[in-house]
Protein backbone atom coordinates (compact mmCIF):
# COMPACT_ATOMS: atom_id res chain seq x y z
CA UNK A 1 0.00 0.00 0.00
CA UNK A 2 3.12 2.23 0.88
CA UNK A 3 4.64 1.59 -2.77
CA UNK A 4 1.23 2.47 -4.66
CA UNK A 5 1.22 5.91 -2.60
CA UNK A 6 4.39 6.75 -3.49
CA UNK A 7 3.87 5.44 -6.93
CA UNK A 8 0.73 7.59 -7.20
CA UNK A 9 2.17 10.65 -5.83
CA UNK A 10 5.28 10.77 -8.03
CA UNK A 11 2.43 10.59 -11.25
CA UNK A 12 0.63 12.90 -9.73
CA UNK A 13 4.29 15.45 -10.16
CA UNK A 14 5.08 13.91 -13.59
CA UNK A 15 1.94 14.49 -14.73
CA UNK A 16 1.58 18.37 -14.49
CA UNK A 17 5.05 18.37 -16.66
CA UNK A 18 4.24 16.17 -19.24
CA UNK A 19 0.78 17.83 -19.64
CA UNK A 20 2.77 21.33 -20.37
CA UNK A 21 5.14 19.47 -22.60
CA UNK A 22 2.58 18.56 -24.77
CA UNK A 23 0.85 21.45 -24.72
CA UNK A 24 3.91 23.41 -25.52
CA UNK A 25 4.50 21.17 -28.78
CA UNK A 26 1.20 21.66 -30.16
CA UNK A 27 1.57 24.86 -29.87
CA UNK A 28 4.59 25.01 -31.71
CA UNK A 29 3.25 22.87 -34.20
CA UNK A 30 0.18 25.20 -34.82
CA UNK A 31 2.33 27.68 -35.01
CA UNK A 32 4.79 26.73 -37.63
CA UNK A 33 1.56 25.93 -39.60
CA UNK A 34 0.35 29.29 -39.13
CA UNK A 35 3.48 30.73 -40.29
CA UNK A 36 3.35 28.69 -43.46
CA UNK A 37 -0.25 29.91 -44.28
CA UNK A 38 0.35 33.38 -43.71
CA UNK A 39 3.36 33.85 -45.22
CA UNK A 40 1.92 32.80 -48.72
CA UNK A 41 -1.23 35.08 -48.31
CA UNK A 42 1.42 38.43 -47.66
CA UNK A 43 2.86 38.09 -50.78
CA UNK A 44 -0.25 38.25 -53.08
CA UNK A 45 -1.10 41.11 -51.21
CA UNK A 46 1.79 43.29 -52.16
CA UNK A 47 1.88 42.15 -55.29
CA UNK A 48 -1.97 43.09 -56.04
CA UNK A 49 -0.47 46.35 -54.48
CA UNK A 50 1.56 46.93 -57.11
CA UNK A 51 -0.40 46.03 -59.82
CA UNK A 52 -3.22 47.99 -58.58
CA UNK A 53 -0.42 50.86 -58.29
CA UNK A 54 0.55 51.19 -62.17
CA UNK A 55 -2.40 52.13 -63.81
CA UNK A 56 -2.71 55.04 -61.37
CA UNK A 57 1.13 56.26 -62.64
CA UNK A 58 -0.24 55.55 -66.08
CA UNK A 59 -3.12 57.50 -65.95
CA UNK A 60 -1.08 60.48 -64.07
CA UNK A 61 1.19 61.23 -67.08
CA UNK A 62 -1.35 61.62 -69.65
CA UNK A 63 -3.21 64.26 -66.96
CA UNK A 64 -0.11 66.23 -66.41
CA UNK A 65 1.13 66.29 -70.26
CA UNK A 66 -2.28 67.56 -71.40
CA UNK A 67 -2.34 71.10 -69.12
CA UNK A 68 -1.42 73.63 -72.26
CA UNK A 69 -0.58 76.45 -70.04
CA UNK A 70 2.66 78.19 -71.38
CA UNK A 71 0.28 79.17 -75.14
CA UNK A 72 -1.84 80.82 -72.94
CA UNK A 73 0.99 82.72 -70.99
CA UNK A 74 2.44 83.39 -74.37
CA UNK A 75 -0.88 85.23 -75.85
CA UNK A 76 -1.09 87.22 -72.61
CA UNK A 77 2.29 88.49 -73.31
CA UNK A 78 2.12 90.01 -76.67
CA UNK A 79 -0.15 92.96 -76.17
CA UNK A 80 2.84 94.65 -73.92
CA UNK A 81 4.54 95.16 -77.10
CA UNK A 82 2.34 98.05 -78.40
CA UNK A 83 3.34 99.80 -75.40
CA UNK A 84 6.66 101.19 -77.41
CA UNK A 85 4.69 102.62 -80.30
CA UNK A 86 3.34 105.40 -78.78
CA UNK A 87 6.74 106.74 -77.57
CA UNK A 88 7.63 106.42 -81.29
CA UNK A 89 4.69 107.92 -82.47
CA UNK A 90 5.34 111.19 -80.33
CA UNK A 91 9.06 111.81 -81.65
CA UNK A 92 7.96 110.83 -85.65
CA UNK A 93 4.87 113.08 -84.82
CA UNK A 94 6.71 116.14 -83.36
CA UNK A 95 5.23 119.03 -84.94
CA UNK A 96 7.93 121.47 -84.25
CA UNK A 97 12.03 121.25 -85.03
CA UNK A 98 13.36 124.39 -83.44
CA UNK A 99 15.99 123.97 -85.92
CA UNK A 100 13.42 124.95 -88.89
CA UNK A 101 12.44 128.08 -87.07
CA UNK A 102 16.16 129.07 -86.55
CA UNK A 103 18.67 127.82 -89.38
CA UNK A 104 22.13 127.58 -90.08
CA UNK A 105 22.82 130.49 -92.11
CA UNK A 106 20.87 133.14 -89.73
CA UNK A 107 23.13 131.56 -86.84
CA UNK A 108 26.20 132.45 -88.50
CA UNK A 109 24.81 135.50 -89.67
CA UNK A 110 24.37 136.13 -85.62
CA UNK A 111 27.62 134.92 -84.17
CA UNK A 112 29.20 135.96 -86.66
CA UNK A 113 31.62 133.35 -87.95
CA UNK A 114 30.67 129.69 -89.16
CA UNK A 115 28.82 126.68 -86.77
CA UNK A 116 28.97 123.06 -86.68
CA UNK A 117 26.08 120.97 -87.50
CA UNK A 118 23.08 121.88 -85.35
CA UNK A 119 22.45 119.72 -81.80
CA UNK A 120 18.25 119.00 -81.49
CA UNK A 121 16.81 117.92 -78.67
CA UNK A 122 12.97 116.49 -78.62
CA UNK A 123 11.44 116.18 -75.37
CA UNK A 124 8.03 117.39 -75.97
CA UNK A 125 6.24 119.45 -74.92
CA UNK A 126 10.18 121.22 -74.98
CA UNK A 127 12.08 121.66 -78.35
CA UNK A 128 15.48 123.10 -78.70
CA UNK A 129 18.16 123.54 -81.10
CA UNK A 130 21.70 124.66 -80.30
CA UNK A 131 24.39 125.70 -82.79
CA UNK A 132 28.34 126.01 -81.61
CA UNK A 133 31.35 127.78 -83.37
CA UNK A 134 34.91 126.47 -83.08
CA UNK A 135 35.95 129.22 -80.23
CA UNK A 136 32.39 127.57 -78.68
CA UNK A 137 30.74 130.54 -79.15
CA UNK A 138 26.59 129.22 -79.07
CA UNK A 139 23.27 130.03 -80.15
CA UNK A 140 20.07 128.41 -78.99
CA UNK A 141 16.56 128.25 -79.68
CA UNK A 142 14.16 126.65 -76.93
CA UNK A 143 10.33 126.29 -77.85
CA UNK A 144 7.80 125.06 -74.80
CA UNK A 145 4.27 124.17 -76.56
CA UNK A 146 1.74 123.82 -74.15
CA UNK A 147 -2.22 123.04 -74.08
CA UNK A 148 -3.54 125.85 -75.06
CA UNK A 149 -3.41 129.70 -74.56
CA UNK A 150 -4.58 130.08 -71.17
CA UNK A 151 -1.76 127.51 -69.94
CA UNK A 152 0.89 129.21 -71.61
CA UNK A 153 -0.37 132.79 -70.22
CA UNK A 154 -0.10 131.32 -66.75
CA UNK A 155 3.11 130.01 -66.68
CA UNK A 156 4.37 133.42 -68.33
CA UNK A 157 2.71 135.34 -65.70
CA UNK A 158 4.26 132.96 -63.03
CA UNK A 159 7.30 133.24 -64.62
CA UNK A 160 7.25 137.10 -64.32
CA UNK A 161 5.56 136.79 -60.81
CA UNK A 162 8.84 134.74 -58.93
CA UNK A 163 11.85 135.67 -60.65
CA UNK A 164 11.16 139.43 -61.25
CA UNK A 165 12.06 139.54 -64.87
CA UNK A 166 11.93 142.99 -67.12
CA UNK A 167 8.98 142.64 -69.19
CA UNK A 168 9.69 143.50 -72.52
CA UNK A 169 7.29 145.67 -75.21
CA UNK A 170 6.43 145.30 -78.37
CA UNK A 171 7.50 141.83 -79.54
CA UNK A 172 4.97 138.76 -79.62
CA UNK A 173 2.11 139.05 -76.91
CA UNK A 174 4.49 139.47 -74.28
CA UNK A 175 8.12 139.14 -73.78
CA UNK A 176 10.64 139.25 -70.91
CA UNK A 177 14.32 139.14 -70.33
CA UNK A 178 15.20 136.55 -68.09
CA UNK A 179 18.88 137.25 -68.03
CA UNK A 180 21.56 135.94 -67.05
CA UNK A 181 19.81 132.47 -68.08
CA UNK A 182 18.48 133.82 -71.67
CA UNK A 183 18.45 136.95 -73.46
CA UNK A 184 15.17 136.65 -74.42
CA UNK A 185 11.23 134.81 -73.86
CA UNK A 186 8.51 135.95 -75.60
CA UNK A 187 4.50 134.26 -75.15
CA UNK A 188 2.77 133.31 -78.59
CA UNK A 189 -0.60 131.77 -78.45
CA UNK A 190 -0.03 128.46 -77.24
CA UNK A 191 3.46 128.35 -76.97
CA UNK A 192 6.95 130.13 -75.03
CA UNK A 193 9.80 130.86 -77.41
CA UNK A 194 13.26 131.54 -75.72
CA UNK A 195 16.42 132.41 -77.63
CA UNK A 196 20.20 132.87 -76.00
CA UNK A 197 23.31 133.68 -77.91
CA UNK A 198 26.76 133.02 -75.67
CA UNK A 199 29.30 135.35 -77.09
CA UNK A 200 30.15 137.42 -73.98
CA UNK A 201 28.49 140.40 -75.11
CA UNK A 202 25.29 140.62 -73.03
CA UNK A 203 23.82 143.96 -74.58
CA UNK A 204 24.83 142.65 -77.80
CA UNK A 205 23.10 139.66 -77.28
CA UNK A 206 19.52 140.78 -76.51
CA UNK A 207 19.26 142.96 -79.66
CA UNK A 208 20.47 140.11 -81.67
CA UNK A 209 17.80 138.04 -79.67
CA UNK A 210 15.34 140.30 -80.16
CA UNK A 211 15.66 140.60 -84.07
CA UNK A 212 15.89 136.76 -84.50
CA UNK A 213 12.62 136.18 -82.27
CA UNK A 214 10.80 138.47 -85.13
CA UNK A 215 11.85 136.10 -87.68
CA UNK A 216 11.26 133.38 -85.14
CA UNK A 217 7.58 133.59 -84.24
CA UNK A 218 6.50 133.98 -87.74
CA UNK A 219 7.53 130.25 -88.68
CA UNK A 220 5.78 129.00 -85.84
CA UNK A 221 2.98 126.55 -86.89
Amino acid sequence: MLINNNIRQMILKIFPLIATLVISIMLAGCGGENNQSTSPEVSPTVMAAETEAEPTSQVSNPTEAAVPTSPILATDVIPSSPDIEPTEDQGQGAAIDACQLLPRDEAETALGKPVGEPMREIFPPIFSCTYASDDLDQLTIIVVEYDGAAEAAASFQMELDINNYEEVSGIGERSLRPFPVMDLSTLIRNYEVSIDLATGDSDREFLVAKELMEKVLGRLP
